[in-house]
């Protein structure tokens, strides 16, 4: 995903700091990617834009080693994934893809109910009891595109498990501007209203047992 200029500026810095007119500096250096998966952010750019940010496009790429992976190891543990695995080679191929640029997506993949996804992958949660097996949910996953239906789901999900809900609440405080002489006193509900997407949510709900991620 990175912009080709980062790793051209890398390049003339070790050239710089070695004395070394190789590709930088005449370090080896690795490189891992797939251009079949996401390409360079650019914000409002074109198509052209956006694969003239790639690497493949940089003075750098003809002076490197393709090295490529053949196997899919996640198959060697789940052969029944192969069709899927297939399809989404064909994707990254531009295989399957109509006129206007759309994915048709095959109907045994789609769901239209979060509470029926839920069940899908959820299911038998409730019958594990307060602890369930680590691999459970290493096997398990939703993944949303926004952190509002990231916390909706997970509090669906939180819902279902047995045991009693726990809810935690950070410890807020508002600093005062002492240039102006402020002391106004904020309400903590206030303060807990806010969601700025840096930051994790004033309010934890958990279970004897549900997964936490810390970051």
């Amino acid at each position: 995903m990175t912009h080709r200029h980062c790793f051209e500026a890398l390049d003339r810095t070790f050239q710089d700091l070695r004395n070394c007119p190789k590709c930088f500096g005449g370090l080896t250096m690795v490189f891992g990617g797939d251009f079949q998966q996401i390409l360079p952010v650019i914000p409002g750019g074109s198509h052209a834009e956006i694969v003239n940010a790639c690497l493949e496009k940089s003075y750098l790429w003809d002076t490197m080693e393709i090295l490529k992976l053949e196997e899919n190891m996640r198959l060697r543990h789940s052969p029944e994934d192969a069709p899927f695995s297939e399809w989404l080679l064909d994707i990254g191929h531009g295989r399957g893809i109509d006129v206007d640029g759309k994915v048709q997506i095959p109907q045994h993949m789609i769901i239209y109910n979060e509470d029926e996804l839920i069940h899908n992958i959820y299911g038998d949660i409730a019958s594990l009891g307060l602890t369930p097996p680590p691999n459970y949910f290493l096997d398990r996953a939703i993944l949303a595109p926004r952190n509002v239906d990231v916390r909706e789901t997970n509090a669906k999900i939180l819902e279902k498990m047995p045991g009693n809900e726990i809810t935690y609440h950070s410890a807020d405080s508002l600093e005062s501007d002492e240039q102006y002489n402020r002391h106004d006193d904020i309400p903590d509900d206030v303060l807990h209203a806010l969601q700025p997407p840096s930051l994790p949510p004033s309010e934890l709900k958990m279970k004897i047992g549900c997964p936490l991620m810390l970051l």
